[in-house]
């Protein structure tokens, strides 16, 4: 239980009704701070130095009112409620008050209503506290989800497309409106294997979430390939709802990749594998053999006197020759037949 007390600004002229209302609060129980003040320069003063949690003010004041309060209070303190506490109020001015934020009056003559008021002024004040928190965490959620340089998906069950960001639009050419209902399969390209769908709604369909690569096509034709997370979204009691995708375009990491690789493995000029990769693949081809209990065989084959072909040609001349031949040479080892002993490598 909070028992934190209630610090309450009261903005009224006639001292012996501030202390009447004072009094009427704590014979109700109510635990609360209290300061009263009777002009306008020291309501302004106090909300900055007391920084009450309530304001209870009298409509009219010698040289201020319960109006102008009111206007300051939601100019500067807009999240601390304000009762009204009168003697008199007519009809029209109470509408005006309580249009313009006024949580509520009570008449000074009817004091026992006042203790409940405050209490359902703060609850409410709290519970739009609470709610302002959430929107506005909601709008930086959202906010984050549009802006994100991730490309993010929200499907129903059915895999109909219900959201998608600006990302999705950058990477797929496709527009918010162009998917909304579709199925994500209208990005296939038909590079991506069957198996891996099937592996991925074999995952999602049992509640579990799924990563891969997925080779999908942008709407003018061209392709890219995608990092993909798809996860279901629980509701509270446990129920699923929908997926969501979250999916990076690594299209030109992959091509990278396969850059360095070709360039630590192959031969810049002939594209045959290189040292590095010949004793990779030797290595596995002894293992694989020993396994099945065959052969090794390693043909070296080497150029005489290549230097006089450069002399004679020059280095581009030279160069030919390599190239050509490793052409003959890809092309006859991959028409060999089958044979008994491990499949060429050539190197």
């Amino acid at each position: 239980m909070n028992t934190k007390p209630i610090k309450i600004l009261s903005l009224e002229d006639v001292p012996t009704d501030a202390e009447l209302i004072r009094m009427k609060l704590l014979r109700e129980g109510l635990l609360f701070e209290w300061l009263s003040v009777d002009n306008e320069a020291d309501f302004k003063r106090t909300l900055q130095t007391f920084a009450p949690d309530i304001v209870l003010a009298d409509y009219t004041l010698p040289a201020y009112d319960g109006r102008a309060a009111l206007q300051y209070l939601q100019e500067t303190h807009a999240h601390v409620p304000l009762i009204v506490v009168t003697g008199t109020l007519d009809e029209e001015k109470t509408v005006e008050l309580l249009r313009n934020g006024a949580v509520d009056f009570v008449l000074k003559d009817r004091l026992g209503r006042l203790p409940d008021a405050i209490r359902q002024a703060l609850n409410n004040a709290r519970l739009e506290k609470e709610c302002k928190l959430d929107q506005d965490r909601l709008l930086k959620l959202s906010l984050a989800v549009e802006q994100s340089p991730i490309t993010i998906i929200i499907t129903n069950l059915q895999a109909e497309i219900e959201f998608v960001n600006a990302a999705f639009t950058s990477v797929s050419g496709y527009s918010f409106a162009e998917v909304l209902g579709k199925n994500p399969r209208m990005l296939r390209s038909g590079k991506t294997p069957v198996a891996i769908y099937q592996d991925m709604w074999a995952t999602l369909s049992a509640g579990k979430a799924w990563r891969g690569e997925l080779i999908n096509r942008h709407k003018e034709g061209s392709e890219y390939i995608e990092s993909v997370s798809i996860a279901p979204v629980r509701q509270p009691d446990g129920r699923i709802s929908n997926y969501l995708a979250i999916k990076e375009n690594i299209t030109d990491r992959k091509v990278a990749e396969a850059r360095i690789e070709k360039l630590t493995n192959f031969d810049q000029l002939t594209g045959l594998p290189n040292r590095t990769l010949l004793e990779d693949r030797i290595t596995i081809a002894i293992a694989h053999a020993a396994e099945h209990g065959r052969f090794v065989g390693v043909i070296f084959l080497n150029f005489d006197v290549f230097h006089a072909v450069n002399d004679v040609l020059g280095h581009r001349g030279g160069d030919h020759i390599l190239i050509s031949t490793a052409e003959r040479l890809v092309k006859r080892f991959r028409h060999m037949p089958p044979c008994r002993v491990s499949p060429p490598i050539l190197l």
